[in-house]
């Protein structure tokens, strides 16, 4: 019973880091559909870390009206230094809608999980 609690104690502390902005690693749970097909609502997805941005890349990125976290497709980079943002359904919110966004912070989507596992 004492191995059970202490097991539980140390999964819980690795759940918090997980959740953490400390941990490169991220888990995200998709809200809208602007990434459908290749996303779709309630799908949970990983995140890394990760400096180098290219274009094409699935992000995790900041809202930059606001606290909400987007997952977006990268475009190209501004001359500022941000990035300009798509959706992969074309009735998604993109930059279009509210400008290029930051890349501080940011995800890599490395692992799209089936909604099904969900």
């Amino acid at each position: 019973m004492h191995l059970l609690r202490r097991l539980r104690r140390v999964c819980a502390h690795l759940a918090s880091m997980v959740s953490s902005d400390r941990f490169p690693i991220r888990r995200f749970i998709v809200v809208e559909d602007s990434m459908r097909p290749g996303l779709e609502p309630g799908q949970g997805v990983i995140g890394v870390r990760w400096p180098r941005a290219r274009p094409h890349q699935r992000r995790i990125v900041a809202h930059p009206d606001n606290d909400m976290l987007l997952v977006k497709r990268l475009g190209y980079r501004c001359d500022d230094g941000r990035w300009w943002v798509t959706a992969d359904n074309p009735l998604g919110r993109d930059s279009a809608d509210f400008g290029p966004v930051s890349l501080q912070p940011s995800w890599l989507v490395i692992i799209a999980v089936p909604r099904r596992w969900m």
